[in-house]
Formats: C-alpha cells, sequence, structure tokens
C-alpha cells in the first residue's frame, strides 16, 4: 500500500496559514467530499469556532452527511466533553437529518482517540493524530497530525479505509446489538441533551487548578526561554451564552441541602402531573418520578452510593424542609429527592429521579391524575408543593397545552 501522506505539526504550519481549523473549515467547504465522521476523545466550546460550524452546515446543506463521536466523562467525573459545546453543535446541526452526535462512554474504558475523515465514493482523507475538538487542538497546542490520503482504486487502501469505517459503525455509533465491545454510544438530540447532562464537563464545575509545591529558580537561572509562535486570528472564538438552566443554578443556594431557592424574591420551579405510579400504595410507595431535566431545580445531591465494578449502580441523595398545600390542608416534612442510576445488568436501563414526602398524611392527599407544583423560594425558606386537581383554577393555569409536566 503506498497512501499519501504528509504532517501537520501545529503550532508550527500556522505560517503557511495552514492550522487544522483552516483545514477542516476548507474541506468542509469544498466539493471533494460526501461523508465527514469523526472520534474524538473530548469536544470543547472552545473549538465551535463560527466559521467552523458555518461550513458545517454548508456540508450538510450541499447534500453530505456528518457523524460526531465524543468522548463524556473522558477521564474522571467532569473532565470530558463539555455540556455546552455539545449544545452548541446540536443547535447548528440538528435540523439536518443527514448529521448525528454521539457520545461515548465505557466505565472500564477510556475513549480517546482523534480520527477525523473525510470520504467519497473513491477515496479518503484521514487525519489521525493529537488534536481534540478545541481551539488548542485545532489551533493554539503544539499537536502532531499525520495526513492521509486514500485512493480506493487501490485494493489494499480501500480495505483499510472500510476496517476505520466498520469502527464507527459497530463501537463509535449507537448499536441495537450487544456483542462485545459494542453498546458503549449513544445519539444524542436536543430532546434527550439533558440525559447526559450529568456525564458532561460544566463550567460551573471546573475546579480550580492544584497548587504544587513552588520551586524558585536560583539567582541568575533560567529554566524555560524562547519565543512563541503568534495564535491566529483568522477565527472568531465562540462566545459563552448563560443558558436558562445555568441561571437557576447560579441562584439556587448549593451549599447546604436545607437552602433551596433563589437568592431574590422571585420564586422557580415546575410541575407535573402524577401517574398511577406516583401514587401507587405497592409499587415505590410514596416515590414520585420527577422529569430528569428538573434535577437542577433541586439542591446539590450527594453520591451516597458508589458504582459497582462495572461503573454503574451509583445514587445520590439529598433532603430538606418542605411545606406541603391541599386548599385548606398545610403539613411540614422533610422531603427526599434520589437519583437512581441503574446497575450495568438492570433491567431498567435509564436514570431516574424521585421525590418523596417523609410523612404519610401527605401521601393520602394524592391522586393519579393532580397536578403536583414546585416552587422553589428564598434560601433557608422551605420548598412549597402544592397539589392541583383537575377541576381546579391552579389546574388549568398550569397545564396550557397537552404536556404532562412544564416550568412554573
Amino acid at each position: 500500500m503506498r497512501a499519501d501522506v504528509e504532517l501537520m505539526f501545529l503550532p508550527y504550519d500556522d505560517r503557511s496559514q495552514n492550522t487544522l481549523a483552516d483545514f477542516f473549515v476548507r474541506e468542509l467547504r469544498g466539493d471533494d467530499w460526501t461523508e465527514f465522521r469523526a472520534a474524538v476523545a473530548f469536544v470543547r466550546q472552545t473549538g465551535n469556532f463560527d466559521e467552523l460550524k458555518a461550513a458545517l452546515q454548508h456540508f450538510c446543506e450541499r447534500g453530505g452527511s456528518i457523524q460526531l463521536t465524543f468522548g463524556a466523562n473522558v477521564f474522571s467525573d467532569t473532565e470530558g466533553s463539555d455540556y455546552e459545546a455539545i449544545e452548541t453543535l446540536l443547535e447548528a446541526l440538528d435540523r439536518y437529518p443527514t448529521a448525528r452526535i454521539y457520545l461515548f462512554q465505557d466505565p472500564s474504558r477510556t475513549f480517546h482517540p482523534k480520527v477525523y475523515v473525510f470520504n467519497n465514493v473513491s477515496g479518503a482523507l484521514l487525519i489521525i493524530g493529537s488534536s481534540n475538538w478545541s481551539d488548542g487542538g485545532f489551533i493554539r497546542n503544539v499537536e502532531v497530525n499525520p495526513i492521509i490520503r486514500l485512493n480506493f482504486d487501490n485494493r489494499p487502501e480501500a480495505d483499510l479505509f472500510e476496517r476505520l469505517a466498520s469502527m464507527f459503525d459497530r463501537y463509535w455509533t449507537e448499536t441495537r446489538a450487544r456483542e462485545e465491545g459494542q453498546g458503549w454510544a449513544r445519539r444524542v438530540t436536543k430532546a434527550n441533551l439533558l440525559e447526559f447532562k450529568h456525564l458532561l464537563r460544566l463550567a460551573a464545575d471546573r475546579p480550580p487548578p492544584p497548587k504544587v509545591a513552588e520551586r524558585r529558580p536560583a539567582e541568575g537561572e533560567r529554566i524555560f526561554s524562547g519565543i512563541h509562535f503568534k495564535t491566529p486570528k483568522r477565527f472568531t472564538s465562540p462566545q459563552r451564552k448563560v443558558r436558562e438552566v445555568e441561571k437557576i443554578e447560579q441562584l439556587i443556594a448549593p451549599a447546604s441541602a436545607t437552602e433551596i431557592g433563589r437568592q431574590d424574591e422571585e420564586e422557580v420551579g415546575f410541575w407535573k402531573i402524577l401517574s398511577k405510579w406516583d401514587t401507587s400504595a405497592t409499587s415505590a410507595p410514596g416515590q414520585i418520578q420527577i422529569p430528569m431535566q428538573f434535577r437542577e431545580f433541586f439542591p446539590a445531591q450527594v453520591l451516597v452510593k458508589e458504582a459497582d465494578a462495572a461503573g454503574k449502580g451509583r445514587q445520590w441523595d439529598t433532603t430538606f424542609a418542605v411545606e406541603f398545600r391541599d386548599a385548606d390542608f398545610i403539613a411540614d416534612a422533610d422531603g427526599r429527592f434520589i437519583v437512581y442510576e441503574p446497575e450495568m445488568d438492570h433491567p431498567r436501563t435509564n436514570t431516574e429521579c424521585r421525590f418523596t414526602f417523609h410523612n404519610r398524611a401527605i401521601f393520602d392527599h394524592l391522586r393519579a391524575g393532580d397536578i403536583l407544583s414546585f416552587r422553589f423560594r428564598g434560601p433557608g425558606e422551605s420548598l412549597l408543593v402544592e397539589r392541583f386537581d383537575p377541576l381546579s383554577p391552579g389546574y388549568q393555569a398550569l397545564r396550557t397545552s397537552r404536556k404532562r409536566w412544564g416550568e412554573v
């Protein structure tokens, strides 16, 4: 096999106006390729340049397909892909049926490839190197990326591409098969993104760098010195936006499980219609299922059950004061919010959130079909939970659509 190979050295190839960001924008806007795939350890918002997003959209609009797979929690709990970066790419690409984004998370292994692939029916272009999807990987860092061009008229080169393509299809995208090594990738969309939030890196979660013992050079000693290459200014750095859920996070006091709600006078919260399972006296009695997207409304949860050997089965928990109202009935209680992550072989596959009152008298007031309204008030105040039956004005005011839950 005689593949056409060259090397891209970053940031030194900056002098030839040839960063990896330049390279991707040029190839995506050209007419050579019909497919673009990537399997990358992590994606950061800093790599979502406006020019790159526009090039990805242009590629889809002229009929190309895009398939991107990123690692979720790559190294430790929150050091993987950015939640905001995934959200930004979904906003740019979710409307194109030929574009798909996947997250990979195998608790027993690190997802660490950096593979970018362009292809058509006659050939392919592979970038297999050290660059992650970030401004550092695309422009600033010291990186080395082999660029390999394959011609499918050469049978060994075509076979090499087929092997690489099968890795994406079999291992790095969502599959219903459960053969050895499969099943660790899930497709992520705007509709299900919140399900993956606990696996992704949030701006608020980024810890300060660890302190290390400082070594001062001796007088006259200089440990490192040199002249820097200048970072090119051809790309627009993405602007970080404040999402609604982050506004809530900033306003809910995380320090104590009893400090619930906003820092100002305005309340936030949500409502949900009670199901027969929420009010069952036999199936997990007293436990009300809470949609995953409302997890961030509750106080910070503490990990109370560690993962099993397969990295699953964790549980988070928090307890706080609750005031319950049902017309003239008012009761105080402790409320408990729990997040369950199923074990690896459990028949229930989805992580669930549940809420319960530590007061049996309250549970006796709940009926399937009722609405419960959860309102988070100021710091130090109890969570206000109100019940509304389907004939009440409160019910009609909250349920203005056919949805079974929503924000207050």
